[in-house]
């Protein structure tokens, strides 16, 4: 399959399902869309939770989104500083973007964590829900992409079969502009 894909993933799930994982959430939603989120995960039936365990902990560039409040709160792209509760999750570096992660603008930044409606005073989604993206990159984690020169990743309508000459690339890290 062409494009990039992560080996870590994050997605909404709820609380009951039996994929639940307390050590692996990143935050609480109300909903799987249209939703509004909490820093700590005790008031809703969802989370978003990723497929690796982190802390919550925020460092000065892990931070995910930010939140108007702790509960009950809307949300704003990670270079947002209006609200004063951030969401952060170990060592990732997140950008927000009206690309697909892992392409164009966010080549760098392919897992996908969820969509905001808006920049600023926004509704949190699934990651197809929205337009702006929340990307990001981890320089623990793997990925893979296919491209032409190594540095842009191609997707499958690049691809002419028989014709179009492609090599899969592993990055191990975030890059030094990250």
């Amino acid at each position: 399959s062409a494009g990039i894909f992560a080996f870590q993933t994050c997605s909404i799930i709820a609380k009951t399902s039996s994929a639940y994982d307390a050590n692996k959430v990143l935050m609480g939603v109300s909903d799987l869309t249209n939703a509004h989120g909490e820093k700590n995960p005790d008031n809703y039936a969802y989370v978003i939770q990723c497929n690796f365990a982190a802390s919550t902990q925020c460092t000065s560039s892990n931070k995910v989104i930010g939140l108007s409040s702790v509960t009950n709160a809307h949300a704003e792209i990670t270079s947002g500083n209006d609200y004063t509760t951030n969401v952060c999750y170990g060592d990732l570096s997140c950008i927000s973007s009206t690309d697909e992660c892992g392409t164009a603008t966010a080549v760098n930044y392919p897992l996908g964590i969820l969509s905001l409606s808006a920049d600023t005073n926004a509704h949190i989604g699934t990651f197809t829900d929205y337009s702006t993206k929340i990307c990001c990159a981890s320089p623990t984690s793997r990925f893979a992409f296919w491209s032409k020169d190594g540095q842009t990743s191609i997707s499958v309508t690049d691809v002419v079969p028989g014709t179009t000459e492609v090599k899969m690339f592993i990055r191990n890290s975030v890059p030094s502009n990250a």
